[in-house]
């Protein structure tokens, strides 16, 4: 499955299949394998992480007219969440390495971006921009490969206390190159600036005790920004075109790239307040965006795309604020079980990575729709599997983010700071 999660929806179809079938067969003719399949759905963290998102997906295509849209757009969660147990019951029950799983994805979509350079240099059978290998959408590559960037960086970080063989360093730093030069002729800028404020918060989290060398990582990724928008005249020419899309919107001319999510944004909105707590139905978002059109509410070209690129929008529109909770419930739960191990337990390798992509999903999720896009999907439920564990001594997630068991209950102002300093929060913040 590592293999053919960049390069085939065929391939990740079946051995996702495969899998699912095996675990069910195998679990009714071996009560050992049942036995722990059923205690580790019992302390997974991922159940609790996931499970309240696919829930709200699920009920809402109760209330959807359009069943089949419905269906579809839960599918790609119920994806994740499956993918997501599969992988983290196979590394954990079935002693394989997690970064062997990691290494193999690295593999796949490094043989994706050289199969590109191939069809552009080689075959002319592409543009270079954007950069689309096999046909793969641009915006999903530049993210499956941001992905595989955060991977890449970490392993490095750590390929002393992995063991990893010198050729393999040589094949991350290989792909690393290949990726960030990918990344560019994607001309994805919502891949841009999630990579970007994600770098900026991870040395925030890694120094953030130590303010010079905070600062001097600070500014030294702010010069390298401003030399490789120098450097590059694909990225001046996104960055213009963002500027003047949004200037063209301001003067009325709606029909531009910025300009059209503007107006799916604004249309989700009236969406959501047709109906605030439950949405319209995860099927029913081109059906409400028909209505609109008919009312004259909204241009007629807004029909053509069948989401607003922007997954809390679209959570918003069709499940409400009950959905867009749940999302968000989803982000905070990963990314502070994943604080707590990198700030407590130095679990760096696997807590880091699952950190980074978080972040970077959480931001580049405003831009589009990618949850609902099946190889993101079953990306990061992949990666999650591989990355995403809770020790059972771990800290009890929603006080001891504030205060810690033996400073809670602390009701006098004298003691407020103290109480606070206690907690996870002011470990991430100070």
């Amino acid at each position: 499955m590592a293999l053919s999660i960049p390069l085939s929806k065929t391939g990740i179809t079946v051995s996702y299949i495969s899998l699912i079938l095996f675990f069910i067969i195998f679990s009714f003719l071996n009560s050992s394998f049942r036995q722990k399949l059923f205690g580790f759905l019992s302390s997974t963290p991922l159940i609790k992480a996931i499970l309240p998102l696919l829930i709200v997906c699920l009920l809402s295509i109760f209330y959807s007219s359009d069943l089949s849209e419905a269906w579809g757009r839960t599918s790609n969660i119920l994806n994740l969440f499956l993918i997501s147990l599969i992988i983290s019951f196979i590394v954990e029950k079935c002693n394989m390495k997690s970064y062997h799983l990691l290494l193999f994805f690295i593999v796949s979509l490094l043989a994706l971006s050289i199969i590109g350079y191939l069809q552009v240099f080689l075959f002319n059978s592409m543009p270079l921009k954007p950069f689309r290998p096999l046909g793969m959408h641009h915006i999903w590559f530049a993210n499956l490969l941001s992905m595989g960037i955060y991977i890449s960086f970490v392993l490095i970080l750590n390929l002393k206390r992995l063991s990893l063989p010198w050729f393999i360093a040589t094949l991350l730093l290989l792909f690393i190159f290949l990726a960030f030069c990918s990344i560019i002729f994607s001309t994805c800028r919502g891949a841009w600036l999630a990579l970007l404020a994600t770098s900026f918060s991870s040395f925030f989290l890694f120094l953030r005790r130590k303010k010079i060398a905070l600062v001097i990582s600070l500014v030294f990724i702010l010069f390298l920004s401003v030399a490789i928008y120098n450097s590059s005249q694909t990225i001046r020419i996104r960055i213009s075109q963002a500027i003047n899309d949004i200037e063209q919107y301001r003067k009325g001319h709606v029909s531009t790239s910025i300009g059209s999510r503007f107006l799916m944004w604004k249309a989700s909105w009236k969406i959501f307040k047709e109906s605030p707590l439950f949405g319209v139905g995860i099927g029913d978002y081109n059906l409400a965006i028909k209505n609109l059109v008919k009312e004259k509410e909204i241009p007629d070209f807004i029909s053509r795309y069948n989401q607003p690129h922007s997954v809390y929008f679209f959570l918003l529109a069709t499940t409400g604020i009950i959905g867009l909770f749940s999302f968000l419930w989803m982000f905070f739960y990963i990314i502070i079980v994943s604080l707590h191990q990198i700030i407590y337990r130095k679990k760096f390798h696997l807590s880091w990575i699952c950190f980074l992509i978080t972040v970077h999903l959480l931001i580049a999720s405003f831009f589009d729709t990618l949850f609902f896009i099946y190889t993101i999907a079953c990306a990061y439920g992949f990666i999650l599997g591989c990355t995403f564990k809770k020790e059972k001594d771990d800290f009890n997630l929603m006080p001891n983010f504030f205060f810690t068991n033996k400073m809670r209950g602390m009701e006098t102002r004298k003691d407020l700071l103290p109480a606070l300093k206690s907690g996870l929060l002011w470990d991430i913040l100070f």
